[in-house]
């Protein structure tokens, strides 16, 4: 996330369901780029991971599984240096043990357990002349 201010408008809603044993930040990425998403955010998510395995402060933390739980996803997708895009994932986990975990989702590292249903909408900056 870059911090910035920047102005524009929602554009499409995309409601995604992705499948098991895909990994969530490249799902969402892929649906993105499918659909022809540049940008989006993340309004809505339900849905289970096989494991989770967040970054934060510097280090991570892996939640062993089956069925860690998410209970809050948040973030965003813009176009990397090659135009693909690109998902920045922030959220809260719930372990089999009841425990509660939060951070960055790391790429390649948080499998969909059964499946993971998501609201995506589009987001059109004034200034996009990409």
């Amino acid at each position: 996330m870059t911090g910035a201010v920047e102005r524009g408008r929602p554009g499409r809603t995309l409601v995604v369901r992705l499948r098991p044993n895909l990994d969530m930040v490249d799902g969402i990425e892929a649906a993105c780029a499918g659909h022809g998403l540049r940008r989006a955010q993340v309004r809505s998510a339900v849905g289970s991971l096989v494991d989770a395995t967040l970054a934060f402060g510097g280090g991570q933390r892996t939640v062993a599984g089956p069925g860690v739980e998410i209970l809050t996803l948040v973030g965003e997708v813009r176009p990397g240096a090659d135009g693909a895009p690109v998902a920045d994932l922030r959220g809260t986990v719930g372990a089999p043990d009841a425990s509660i975990h939060g951070g960055r989702f790391v790429r390649g590292a948080n499998a969909i357990c059964i499946t993971l249903e998501l609201v995506l909408e589009e987001w059109l900056p004034e200034d996009d002349d990409e």
